[in-house]
């Protein structure tokens, strides 16, 4: 199975592939996903999102990458790769997130993004999804990574890590459904200070 067109600028893969039937859309890739609020006094300004992908992508990520086959991802060609998903193309990637604040969807844009790979032989991401005008912390916040086509599954963490005085939960949300209604992507819920107590 090969990844579609709108995974390739997503995750970079750069490799030829031909678009997959909808039925076999289960996942074939997945990413360990952290997320952390990132917080100015009493602002939210975004979330700092770390993936980890499986062995098996990020080989195959290393076999297209690694243009100079030196068993290295190089920083020439991370930078390729960082400029290729979040400079020429980001609306595959953008698509993945679920961005709310007082049950409204809030614009945002992604920055600082890193790509590596660790000593792990594991493919990397890191960077920011930056909202475009910093919101009340104290209100109630929605945040999650998923891809609709349920191609690649993240799984995250229990916790959205944020403030001591916010409290989070992780759960499906019913209102989004993926693979003919049979998933339900997890959606992190979170409030601080009073908002919290409510």
């Amino acid at each position: 199975m090969r990844l579609t067109l709108s995974h390739i600028a997503a995750l970079a893969v750069l490799m030829a592939t031909c678009l997959p039937a909808p039925t076999w859309a289960h996942p074939h890739v997945w990413g360990q996903t952290v997320v952390t609020a990132l917080v100015s006094g009493t602002q939210l300004l975004g979330y700092e999102v770390s993936w980890e992908f499986d062995e098996m992508y990020s080989e195959s990520f290393m076999m297209e990458a690694d243009t100079n086959r030196n068993g290295t991802l190089e920083a020439p060609e991370a930078q390729a790769i960082v400029h290729r998903v979040f400079v020429e193309n980001p609306a595959p990637l953008r698509q993945f997130f679920l961005v709310e604040t007082a049950g409204k969807k809030q614009p945002f844009k992604l920055a600082k993004p890193r790509i590596w790979v660790d000593d792990k032989k594991l493919l990397r991401y890191n960077f920011i999804v930056q909202l475009n005008q910093p919101q009340p912390l104290e209100t109630h916040h929605r945040f999650t990574v998923y891809d609709p086509e349920w191609y690649i599954e993240f799984i995250q963490e229990p916790q959205i890590k944020a403030p001591q005085n916010c409290i989070s939960q992780l759960r499906p949300d019913t209102a989004i459904s993926l693979y003919f209604d049979m998933v339900n992507p997890e959606v992190y819920s979170f409030a601080c200070g009073q908002a919290a107590k409510r």
